[in-house]
């Protein structure tokens, strides 16, 4: 989404507390010993970036931070982003229930939830490259990893 490339909104990131649930969740669904096909992983996975997006970006703040952010656009001669700035905010108060279904707002939490779950995933990392302890996962990832392709010659 261009608006999100504005670095303007480079800046807007929600507190690690506030997006802590979501992270937990899409954890539990990773981690599930449920197996469940793809598809409906996808789906939980959507849900719950639908729920961020509902909790993350209250909808009256997020168009006041719009309308501000649309102004700053417009004062810097960036015209087409500032007018965009302002539809998200119109929509926004005008339909504040379906702040979801606003691609802006569900790109806006799938970033702060990825950036989190990012951050999270490579400090797992890391602390699992000082351990002794080796998970059964690990142990097969590795292993298949570090196999030779079978060719004939």
């Amino acid at each position: 989404m261009k608006l999100l490339e504005e670095p303007e909104f480079q800046s807007w990131w929600p507190a690690p507390e506030a997006v802590r649930p979501f992270i937990d969740e899409l954890a539990a669904a990773r981690e599930s010993p449920l197996v469940v096909s793809p598809a409906a992983q996808e789906e939980r996975v959507r849900q719950t970036l639908r729920q961020a997006a509902r909790t993350l970006s209250p909808p009256a703040l997020l168009a006041r931070w719009l309308e501000g952010t649309a102004y700053v656009l417009a004062e810097t001669g960036r015209l087409e982003t500032a007018r965009q700035a302002l539809a998200v905010a119109v929509e926004l108060r005008a339909r504040p229930d379906h702040a979801a279904d606003i691609p802006f707002v569900v790109a806006l939490a799938e970033r702060a939830v990825g950036r989190l779950l990012a951050a999270e995933t490579a400090r797992q990392e890391n602390a699992q490259k000082g351990s002794l302890l080796v998970t059964p996962a690990q142990f097969l990832k590795e292993r298949s990893s570090s196999r030779s392709g079978r060719t004939q010659t």
